[in-house]
């Protein structure tokens, strides 16, 4: 039984051993299952030593202690050799490279190459979420108000400051709890299975969508775009604005408003958020955190740099009306990026 050779263990010992296979990975792993048992095949006979992941002190003797380098796919083979030297290999192709004989160096820095292509599509993933036209028309709702009701600039750059910033904790809280949702039911191999299908039909439907919008746009017809804060949210939050920026206490106002906001836009805006956080969670826990934590800040950007231009007395009307009159390009850089997501997922 293959079953024989595996040693489930935390024993951070084992791996100053001389000549030592050790896996590090999630028990319920399907994919990983299937790259073990390749591995005994290949090597018969040979003891491996099984590091769950379930267990944080694995995690951590994986993600701080061992592997300081860039890697983006599950399991992880460490091996030493005579001399009690380590090397690690991330994941299928990295492993069969190993078995077939082609021991190289080139896995780490391709592996580098592929999370730096995911930093710049999350980055621009969330700069575009904020400029979405959920988010784009609450922005205008806030500052038509504030410019009304604020006689001061330095009150509209405070509000703006602090609902910035609960936009952002908002945002990345909710994404954190998406994120750890999905990762422990990743687990389960099958659910591994169905959840990446799902996430490719959802995102092509997103990219056929928006694609349908930025017809519609052109057509003159945007009360017809699917992608759009509904009226029923857009009527409640402006009743949320109304009451909340009533208060003269500018910064709990604003922070009350950012809260309350986020939630309710996430009717529209968890259509973008979901998929993407759906697709962070196929790296390891370190660098899916990191991706989420650059797709929120490059969410904030926009909303950050609008405040700041009606700071200096650039209308909000001239902002809305800008915005406008590119919505078609946006529609169509939205269908661009679900198609880009589309593709990665079936192929990684």
């Amino acid at each position: 039984e293959e079953s024989d050779f595996i040693r489930y263990t935390t024993d951070e010992n084992i791996l100053k051993t001389p000549d030592t296979f050790a896996f590090f990975s999630y028990r319920n792993c399907g994919t990983c299952k299937k790259i073990i048992k390749t591995f005994l095949k290949s090597v018969p006979n040979t003891t491996i030593y099984f590091y769950e992941l379930e267990n944080p002190d694995n995690g951590k003797l994986l993600f701080e202690k061992l592997y300081d380098e860039t890697f983006s796919q599950l399991p992880v083979l460490y091996k030493t050799d005579s001399n009690g030297n380590h090397k690690l290999y991330s994941g299928e192709n990295e492993i069969i490279d190993f078995l077939s004989g082609n021991d190289s160096d080139k896995a780490i820095p391709q592996a580098k190459g592929k999370f730096r292509m995911n930093i710049i599509a999350i980055f621009i993933s969330g700069l575009l979420d904020g400029i979405n036209p959920c988010t784009f028309t609450v922005i205008i709702l806030l500052l038509s108000y504030m410019t009304l009701n604020f006689r001061k600039k330095s009150e509209i750059l405070i509000a703006g400051i602090f609902y910035v910033i609960t936009v952002f904790i908002t945002y990345f809280l909710v994404g954190l709890g998406l994120f750890e949702f999905i990762k422990r039911l990743e687990q389960f191999a099958l659910f591994q299975i169905i959840f990446k299908y799902i996430l490719s039909a959802f995102l092509a439907v997103l990219a056929i969508i928006s694609l349908f919008d930025a017809v519609q746009c052109i057509k003159g017809k945007r009360e017809n775009m699917v992608l759009k804060l509904p009226a029923v949210l857009q009527k409640t939050i402006r009743e949320n604005i109304r009451s909340e920026m009533k208060n003269y206490r500018i910064f709990i106002s604003s922070v009350l408003l950012g809260f309350l906001v986020s939630l309710l836009e996430l009717a529209c805006t968890g259509q973008v958020y979901l998929p993407i956080v759906g697709y962070m969670v196929r790296s390891t826990p370190l660098k899916g955190l990191s991706l989420l934590f650059l797709y929120n800040l490059g969410f904030i950007i926009p909303l950050a740099f609008v405040f700041f231009l009606v700071y200096k007395n650039i209308s909000s009307k001239k902002i809305g009306d800008f915005f406008s009159s590119h919505l078609v390009a946006v529609k169509i850089l939205f269908c661009l990026l679900f198609v880009f997501f589309f593709i990665i997922n079936l192929i990684s």
